[in-house]
This record gives structure tokens, sequence and C-alpha cells, in this order.
């Protein structure tokens, strides 16, 4: 197979992967043909997304292949604990973070906002369950019930993002896209909000 040949190429000795299907994948190809390949690996909340059955199914090979794992939340070993896969030695919390960064809030003049408006920013993938849908009638509520200027800056891509692209939405709702400079927006606004409600969330880099 390409991983053979690649492990082969460059001498690979570690193989990391981070999604249940590479897991499986890596495991299947070093029970085949890499048996001296080490294999560790990342979780993202995707485990304790599985039903029973396809965790079962799934980890049975995995288990044999991933020598240590890294998760970024206590949730993320729950499946683990339940099936008495868990041990302190074989796996290692390792909370996500990202580097320091200069932070310029953004002008919102910019955005065609006053400067004395309430600004509220929701940066994440542009899913169903994270939560964009449910902001955008929020603050159409908050605006009518306040009656104040309040507006809402949506950070991300994804289907939400691209439906939301064909609508014509009201005006204090800013469709962004995605930026590099998350935190200056951030640091633009009044609130962050992250209204996720997706059950694989495990440590949000907005947090």
């Amino acid at each position: 197979t390409n991983l053979v040949e690649l492990v082969s190429g460059f001498g690979i000795e570690c193989i990391h992967t981070h999604h249940v299907s590479m897991e499986y994948f890596v495991a299947d190809t070093i029970k085949k043909h890499l048996p001296s390949i080490h294999h560790v690996a990342n979780m993202h909340g995707m485990y304790e997304m599985l039903s029973e059955d396809q965790f079962a199914r799934n980890i049975a090979e995995i288990k044999k292949s991933v020598e240590h794992w890294f998760y970024p939340a206590e949730k993320n070993i729950k499946p683990f604990v339940d099936y008495g896969l868990f041990s302190d030695s074989k796996f290692t919390k390792v909370p996500n973070g990202i580097s320091r960064q200069e932070i310029n809030p953004i002008d919102r003049r910019e955005l065609g906002i006053d400067q004395k408006a309430f600004v509220i920013c929701l940066a994440s993938r542009a899913l169903p369950e994270k939560g964009w849908l449910e902001a955008i009638r929020m603050t159409g509520l908050a605006r009518e019930r306040t009656d104040r200027d309040i507006h809402l800056l949506l950070l991300g891509e994804g289907e939400i993002f691209d439906e939301l692209l064909k609508q014509t939405l009201p005006d204090h709702v800013h469709l962004l896209g995605f930026k590099k400079n998350v935190m200056d927006y951030f640091a633009g606004s009044d609130v962050g909000l992250l209204p996720s409600y997706f059950k694989g969330e495990s440590y949000p880099l907005a947090i």
C-alpha cells in the first residue's frame, strides 16, 4: 500500500493519527505489513459519539495498535472507562492551546457598526449543532426586547455558512466567513458566544 511505501521510503518509526477511521486503517496496516511501527493517537471528541456497537467494532483492532492516547477533555475517555480500557499509563490529557499572539481589536466602523452598539461574536465551524441559527434568533429577540442596537458577528465556514450566503440577512447579522485573526474580533466585541450542542465538543479553541 502507499502507507507501507511511505513508511519504508522515509524511515518512519511512529505514526500519529487523529481520527477513528485513520486509527483503524493504520492499525490494520500495522498488523498486516508494519509490525515494528509505533502508533500513538489524539482524540478530538469522536469516540464518545460512536454507538456502543460502532465503538466495540472499531476498538477491537485499534486497541491492539495504539500504544498511547492523548485527549483534551475528560468526556473523551468515557467509552474507554466504560469498557475497562482506560489506564493512566496509556492515556495523557493535553488540553488545547494556541500560541500567544498580538491582539488588535477590530474597528467596528469597518463593519458598518456604530461604536455605541453592543457586539456579539461567535467563531466556530458552521455546523447546525454549533448554534449559528440559534444565535441569529437570539440576537433578533434581544434587539426586540431591549430596543438596543445589538450586532452579531459570525466567523467560520461550513454548511450553515453556505446556506446563509443564499439568504438576505438582517443588517445586524454580519456573515464574515473564515478569519485567521479570530481573537481580534473577540477583542473588538462586547461578548463572546458559544451556543454549541455538538456532541463531539471537547475543549473548544474559542474558549
